[in-house]
């Protein structure tokens, strides 16, 4: 593979990383140092979708609504369509049930890998977490500080449901690795991976439109976002109409450090996880505290310097003070979740060039669902893949 990047991967990436490596043993590995990895946030840009299109939908001649398994199959072309390539690609999702749960006996084998004590689960500590109904803790006390906040979010769009299989499906076809981990969300396991990764020397860019991952943003490890709606997209798109969002950029349009959106959110909530936040501080207040305090505990402590009235009395009550802490636990990505199934090797995400019974069987899978373009464009990619392997076995043959 090629060390390094080209053009900052024209991505925007940073060369030159400012990390070094992680005295965790899995994080060394040689074999993936100047590697280019993609972490696709595979759920969002499912839903993403399925929204996207509303009542007009594609659908294959044998009846099958193809409308977003070919829009999401589409998204993961763009990404190994760039240029130059990525090396190794991963495509998380979500594992169904609560978030840390005791699944499988290995509850606290979970919480120790999140230094958060036995039992720690987002649902557990405020049960209204993305809209899930579970029993409040003990520990959370009589008073729930939360009334009003335990609503069911809408069932999964029977869409959804019915696609995922086929994209599934297409991701084995395509050799593209997904990584599911009983009990974890997929930011948590993204942002270990990405941290694992970056440690090991490799570019990483994080594909998906969650706000919440811009506390992941830093030299080496980047953003690919979507081009807002009804907006002519501009010219730094790279895949698709994902756009590069590096820290750089970040902290030119917020005017904070990246770690620090952990803050903004904790004060302001996140209302697309059902995260309430302090009652009365909205985004920009949020912002503008955490500029003045830097993060949620120093804010608390000169709560009764903030100039807002509104905003002081909830910070200097004992709600207010609760919402905020719970919140910040709540929004914070983990990066060092210590879970056998995030101990493999990064290597087991590379990108492979396929095998003739690979290239048949994606052909025949393809052509079950009408998906001509894909397959042409698909490749395209293996083509360019077995190009540039040919072209790293003369060089190496050459020095």
């Amino acid at each position: 593979m090629a060390q390094g990047c080209c053009d900052c991967w024209r991505l925007g990436l940073c060369p030159a990383l400012s990390v070094s490596a992680s005295a965790d043993p899995g994080a060394q590995d040689e074999t993936v140092q100047g590697g280019r990895l993609v972490l696709v946030d595979a759920m969002s840009f499912i839903y993403r979708a399925h929204h996207g299109y509303g009542s007009t939908r594609l659908m294959s001649d044998a009846g099958v609504d193809t409308t977003i398994i070919y829009t999401f199959v589409s998204a993961v072309l763009a990404l190994l369509e760039l240029q130059p390539p990525p090396t190794h690609i991963a495509c998380v999702f979500d594992a169904p049930g609560k978030t840390f749960s005791s699944e499988d006996g290995q509850e606290p084998e979970r919480a120790r890998a999140m230094n958060l004590g036995p039992g720690w689960s987002r649902n557990e500590i405020y049960p209204g977490y993305k809209g899930q109904r579970t029993p409040r803790p003990p520990e959370i006390g009589e008073n729930e500080i939360y009334p009003g906040y335990k609503g069911q979010r809408p069932p999964r769009p029977l869409e959804i449901g019915e696609s995922l299989p086929y994209i599934r499906q297409m991701l084995r076809l395509m050799g593209v690795h997904e990584v599911t981990v009983n009990g974890v969300e997929a930011d948590d396991v993204i942002g270990t991976l990405a941290t694992r990764a970056i440690h090991a020397g490799m570019l990483v860019a994080i594909a998906s439109p969650d706000k919440d991952f811009f506390q992941l943003l830093q030299p080496g490890l980047q953003m690919l976002r979507p081009a807002k709606r009804n907006v002519m997209a501009p010219l730094s798109t790279v895949a698709g109409n994902l756009v590069p969002y590096t820290a750089d950029a970040f902290i030119a349009e917020y005017g904070i450090q990246p770690h620090q959106w952990a803050d903004v959110l904790a004060l302001s909530g996140d209302a697309s996880d059902n995260i309430p936040g302090v009652n009365g501080i909205g985004a920009k207040g949020a912002l503008n505290l955490v500029k003045q305090f830097d993060d949620v505990e120093s804010i608390l402590e000169h709560a009764s310097q903030v100039k807002r009235k509104q905003s002081r009395e909830a910070l200097l009550s004992e709600r207010g003070q609760a919402e905020a802490r719970l919140a910040k636990r709540l929004v914070t990505i983990q990066t060092e979740m210590d879970l056998p199934p995030l101990r493999k090797p990064l290597q087991d995400l590379a990108l492979l060039p396929p095998s003739p019974e690979q290239v048949r069987a994606l052909q025949e899978g393809f052509a079950e669902l009408d998906f001509r373009y894909p397959t042409e464009r698909m490749m395209a990619v293996w083509e360019r893949m077995k190009a540039d392997l040919v072209a790293e076995t003369h060089e190496v043959m050459s020095i």
